[in-house]
């Protein structure tokens, strides 16, 4: 049976929801409400091969609604993330896996929290993934802190963060693997 609010407040509505300007302001999903005003703080999750121009199917990117206006809601992005079970697919028996986790900020005064995932071409000793673990951060630091944030994501996307990362730590040990488990922004 329906509650008295629900009935005065009539039928719900479908609203769509649109990805900010760096993403050409497309849309990326709708949901129902009472009122447009009611979307404003929830979060979507969307494949990143459907929004980018990505070839990253196992990627998923979070849009938090920030603004609402008469046709819908806007989004901004505060989140990437890969599924463990896609990284735990990329270990082999003869490998080593890196992955730390760091809470930066960036140029534009955003907090972020970077968890990169390192994978090595063969088993490495303890020392080695020390100075990979250490080159990782030191590279990290000194990019993050001189890029805004909107940068710093589409960056990522686009697999320029990890393709740097990767060739730099080449020099130590091969690396096969290097991606983010997951970017968080404001924690």
């Amino acid at each position: 049976m329906a509650t008295k609010a629900a009935i005065k407040k009539g039928k719900k509505k479908w609203f769509e929801i649109y990805a900010p300007k760096e993403f050409r302001e497309q849309i990326i999903g709708e949901s129902p409400a009472y009122e447009v005003s009611e979307l404003k703080g929830r979060n979507i999750t969307v494949d990143a091969s459907k929004i980018a121009d990505s070839k990253k199917s196992n990627v998923k990117l979070i849009f938090k609604v920030t603004d609402v206006k008469d046709k819908g809601a806007f989004t901004e992005l505060v989140g990437y993330e890969i599924p463990q079970s896609s990284i735990k697919r990329s270990v082999r028996v003869n490998s080593s896996k890196v992955a730390d986790s760091f809470k930066l900020k960036t140029s534009d005064g955003v907090d972020v929290v970077l968890k990169p995932v390192i994978i090595t071409k063969g088993k490495t000793v303890n020392s080695v993934l020390t100075t990979i673990r250490k080159q990782l951060k030191e590279g990290l630091t000194k990019f993050v802190h001189e890029t805004k944030y909107s940068e710093l994501m589409m960056e990522v996307i686009r697999g320029k963060v990890q393709f740097n990362i990767k060739n730099s730590l080449k020099k130590t040990y091969p690396v096969t693997f290097c991606d983010f488990s997951k970017i968080k922004r404001g924690v």
